[in-house]
């Protein structure tokens, strides 16, 4: 098994975490020697950076620590409405060093500021918190380039919210209306389900998918997957599998395409499981038995290109704590495919807590194919060694580069 490169320290969020007191008085704290900075004027990309602010800042409610604002605040975010408390900082400076911060915006385009925040404030920050940067241009302004430089630094623990301009393949200047920075140094100690391991995928034949992805899948588990599993493949295709060890659980809805996906949850199958899965568009590179066995309620992505996003490309999850996914969508099925975000949306929506983050607790192991391990100017593959689950999103898939040495060497049919 391939041991992690991250120091594991006994870090729990979820335990160290303080639970917030109802009758916690609201109120925002003006640090001494420090005026409330005045909000900028409005602007339409301010309007867009509100929604972002707002998800991002409610993403870290269970983070420990309190609220850090440092320079202007646009008007368009209005009030921060929290229970935790907001200190308004004109510019970075010195403070109770014992503070914790689960939420830190920055709007400086001083370097000498910003090498004081990287020094004094960043390690203050709780495991999980949120770096939010307004009007992120990347490469354009000299104090971009210097949180550039700091992602790059710290490749290992934060995940962004635009890794598409985060691709060290794709260097060309972009401009954001905000940047959004997952902070997550010390990552909690992994615990391992004790529960026997079911491994799903679904394929609903006639599309782009045959028997020759579903194989490809097992024959990864089985080579990168030390720990004991039994294997299901929900589908609608009447044939035998080839390999014997792939228990074939028909499709009894007929919901089209990647929405068959929501059969996962169905009572019948997965009673009272620990059930991990992986979509049929997914290569895997090397040891994730840990991430396969992680004991966790609900794990699943984060979208890659929306940080507070649920991608449903790979899932782990209790099977007896998810039936209500099911039963929630089969209620209703026309209202929950009009989600246009499709199954991962639905799932997101119908969950009733914030499920784990796989990026969190195994950073920088997940990666988009397209945006992390191809480059389309020589149409070569090159996945680094970190990542251990990539995701064919989009094109090119693997079918359209089967014959790369890389896509052979994994790609196991």
């Amino acid at each position: 098994m391939r041991k992690r490169s991250i120091k594991k320290i006994t870090i729990n969020p979820n335990k160290n975490s303080p639970s917030i007191p109802q009758n916690r008085v609201r109120g925002v704290i003006r640090p001494a020697n420090s005026n409330l900075p005045r909000p900028e004027k409005d602007t339409g990309i301010e309007q867009m950076t509100r929604q972002r602010f707002i998800e991002n800042i409610k993403a870290t409610e269970l983070i420990e620590g309190n609220i850090v604002i440092i320079g202007k605040l646009p008007t368009s975010i209005g009030k921060i409405d929290t229970n935790r408390k907001v200190h308004y900082y004109d510019k970075p400076r010195s403070f109770d060093l014992k503070i914790k911060i689960s939420f830190l915006y920055v709007n400086i385009d001083n370097p000498a500021e910003f090498r004081h925040l990287i020094r004094e404030i960043i390690p203050m920050l709780s495991w999980g918190s949120i770096i939010f940067i307004p009007f992120y241009q990347k490469e354009m302004r000299p104090i971009d380039k210097m949180w550039d430089t700091f992602i790059e630094d710290n490749f290992m623990i934060t995940y962004t919210s635009r890794q598409k301009l985060l691709n060290p393949h794709n260097r060309h200047s972009a401009k954001e209306e905000y940047l959004a920075i997952k902070y997550l140094k010390n990552p909690p100690p992994i615990n391992k389900s004790k529960k026997p391991l079911k491994i799903a995928t679904v394929w609903r034949s006639g599309g782009t998918y045959g028997e020759g992805h579903v194989n490809g899948i097992y024959n990864a588990c089985k080579k990168f997957i030390s720990s004991d599993f039994e294997f299901y493949c929900f589908t609608d295709y009447t044939g035998d599998f080839s390999i014997n060890e792939i228990n074939k659980v028909p499709l009894i809805h007929n919901w089209p395409g990647y929405w068959s996906k929501m059969e996962l949850f169905r009572p019948d199958v997965f009673p009272n499981d620990d059930v991990f899965y992986l979509d049929l568009d997914t290569l895997i590179t090397n040891d994730i038995t840990e991430i396969a066995t992680f004991k966790t309620e609900f794990f699943g992505m984060r979208d890659f290109n929306m940080l507070n996003e649920l991608s449903s490309g790979v899932l782990k999850f209790e099977s007896k704590a998810s039936h209500y996914i099911y039963q929630t969508f089969l209620n209703n099925p026309t209202f929950w495919m009009k989600c246009r975000g499709g199954d991962q949306e639905a799932i997101r929506k119908i969950l009733k807590k914030t499920p784990d983050f796989m990026q969190d607790i195994f950073p920088r192991r997940m990666a988009e194919f397209k945006n992390h391990c191809w480059n389309p100017n020589r149409r070569s593959v090159s996945i680094p060694s970190n990542y251990w689950i990539v995701c064919f999103h989009s094109s090119p898939k693997m079918d359209d580069i089967q014959n790369d040495p890389v896509i052979r060497k994994y790609w196991l049919r």
